[in-house]
């Protein structure tokens, strides 16, 4: 009977601390729920606290350059067809711009350069326009400056013309044929060595003639006739002098000289 009461004594025991171990597991279950609670709600308030902070330039421009970087990703839209015409008209603007002052100051330079030119030695246009090519100015431009001076009377074609003949006919004594090829040769209009030709005397170039004949048969008077003529003929041919009135004044050129 003893034994019965120990036993039943010592299985009440045992029933009450595992109810107390029971009771106790269950409050530390709420208690760590409750820490959990309360460590989450910490969390988000930290959180709302962070974003209403005010952010610091670094934080500013790295927002800044995500936020860009999101509007570089995104395909990009057309104009619409009036502002892109409007653009493509600014381009233009610019680029007419450009070229015209870049224009602009190389025909004053060719202009510059062509005064130079003429201030050392009267030029026809053509003699112009070949001097300012060897500068590298463009074909065009050099045109448009030669006729420029010639508007301008800084070109003179037909005084230059003038005094190429009288420069060739007084003191040269060269023929109207010789002295047309030096006209020729300067470049110089076909108007103006008409004109500058034109000036020059009958008479006096008949007169020129003769003398020049006479002259050079004094220096053939030890060969035969024949010989004296053809010598005298082709001495005039040269100077420019051809054709039956020439022949005509040589033979008698020979006959005042003694050659028969």
């Amino acid at each position: 009977m003893a034994d019965n009461s120990a036993i039943a004594s010592g299985i009440e025991t045992a029933n009450a601390w595992t109810a107390r171990r029971a009771r106790s597991q269950q409050g530390a279950k709420v208690t760590d729920i409750s820490a959990w609670r309360a460590r989450a709600e910490n969390e988000q308030t930290a959180e709302k606290t962070q974003d209403n902070k005010p952010r610091s330039s670094k934080d500013t421009v790295i927002a800044s350059l995500q936020k860009q970087l999101k509007t570089l990703d995104k395909p990009s839209q057309p104009l619409p067809p009036a502002e892109r015409v409007r653009n493509e008209q600014i381009i233009d603007e610019q680029n007419l711009i450009s070229v015209d002052f870049g224009d602009r100051a190389t025909r004053e330079a060719a202009k510059d350069a062509a005064i130079k030119l003429l201030a050392r030695k009267q030029l026809s246009v053509k003699e112009l326009e070949n001097e300012l090519q060897k500068q590298e100015f463009n074909h065009t431009l050099c045109a448009e400056v030669a006729a420029e001076c010639e508007a301008e009377m800084l070109i003179d074609e037909l005084a230059l013309a003038r005094a190429i003949v009288e420069n060739n006919r007084g003191r040269k004594g060269k023929s109207a044929q010789q002295i047309k090829q030096k006209l020729v040769q300067r470049r110089l209009s076909e108007s103006a060595i008409a004109a500058a030709l034109a000036e020059i005397d009958e008479a006096e170039e008949k007169q020129l003639i003769c003398d020049t004949a006479f002259d050079r048969a004094q220096r053939l008077n030890d060969l035969d006739f024949a010989t004296a003529e053809r010598r005298l003929l082709a001495f005039l041919a040269r100077r420019g002098w051809s054709g039956y009135e020439t022949r005509e004044i040589a033979r008698e050129a020979l006959r005042a000289a003694g050659i028969d």
